[in-house]
């Protein structure tokens, strides 16, 4: 008999929502750094910081989702990523490590046929309970590097946003 290959997640809450990143993509968690603003930037940046001999920059993930940021308290997950880039993902709750069989990870189609735009690469349906989206960092980061290619250009008091081409 062929048991399911298990992988473990980290689930953390974004306005009512769940979400997780494969453990593998967690370098660690990190709570209330001192962090500088980045002017003149999008606002889902939320600053960058210095740690352990690193800068990170923090991505507000309430913010990137849609949400309102309202945070009782800050806390950081610092990613790994294909680019070696050092990513914090600046979140209000994690919730715990849970291990599931690749079986729970459903793909549904709309998610599969716009995977080339999407940062969410599968969903872990926990029938009893609720449903996280497992998120791709790598696909965030590009996400992330293709907005730095609009550019907003004013016609006669109308904004305009175009996607410059490379």
């Amino acid at each position: 008999m062929c048991k399911n290959k298990k992988i473990q997640i980290l689930e953390f809450e974004i306005n009512n929502n769940y979400y997780a990143l494969k453990i593998e993509e967690v370098k660690e968690i990190v709570v209330d750094v001192e962090k500088q603003e980045i002017i003149n930037s999008f606002n889902f940046i939320n600053g960058i910081f210095k740690y352990r001999d690193e800068v990170y920059t923090a991505l507000d993930m309430e913010l990137i989702f849609r949400g309102e940021s309202i945070y009782k308290k800050e806390v950081y997950l610092l990613t790994y990523n294909e680019k070696n880039i050092n990513i914090a993902l600046r979140l209000n709750k994690i919730n715990l490590i849970r291990e599931v069989d690749e079986s729970q990870i459903e793909v549904p189609d709309l998610i599969e046929s716009a995977s080339d735009h999407l940062f969410v690469e599968g969903i872990v349906n926990l029938k009893e309970d609720h449903l996280i989206q497992i998120i791709n960092i790598n696909k965030l980061i590009e996400f992330i590097e293709s907005l730095k290619n609009i550019t907003i250009k004013e016609n006669g008091g109308e904004k305009d946003v175009e996607k410059c081409k490379n």
